[in-house]
C-alpha cells in the first residue's frame, strides 16, 4: 500500500514551502507527493520547483483553473487501488507524526 498526498493549489504561494516542508518531513514518509496547481497565477508553482527540486516523490501537475475537486480528479491517473490518499490544502501544514498517527489508526480499524 503507498501513501499518497494530493497538494491541491491556488496562489498559495506564501504558503507552498511550509506545506511541502511538512509534508516531506513526516515521521512515516509520503511516497508519492502530487502537488496539483490550479491555474495559479503567482509564483507557487515556481516556488515548489525550484524549491523541492531534490525531492524524488514529488510531481508537479499544472492545469487550468477549475476548483478544488477538478485537482482531486487531475490526481486519479496516478492513484491505484490499494493507495492511501491523503489530501492537502497547500496553506496548510500537518504535524510531523500525522501520517504515523493515521496509519496506527487505520491498521487497527479505527473510524
Amino acid at each position: 500500500m503507498r501513501k499518497i498526498l494530493i497538494v491541491s493549489n491556488y496562489n498559495y504561494a506564501e504558503f507552498v514551502e511550509a506545506c511541502l516542508a511538512s509534508a516531506i518531513a513526516q515521521s512515516c514518509k509520503f511516497d508519492l507527493l502530487l502537488f496539483i496547481d490550479d491555474g495559479s497565477t503567482d509564483d507557487s508553482v515556481q516556488r515548489v520547483e525550484s524549491g523541492f527540486a531534490n525531492c524524488s516523490a514529488l510531481r508537479v501537475i499544472r492545469k487550468a483553473n477549475g476548483g478544488q475537486l477538478s485537482c482531486f480528479n487531475a490526481a486519479l491517473p496516478y492513484v491505484e487501488q490499494d493507495d492511501l490518499v491523503f489530501f492537502m490544502d497547500a496553506d496548510d501544514v500537518y504535524p510531523p507524526d500525522y501520517v504515523e498517527r493515521v496509519l496506527e489508526q487505520y491498521r487497527r480499524g479505527d473510524d
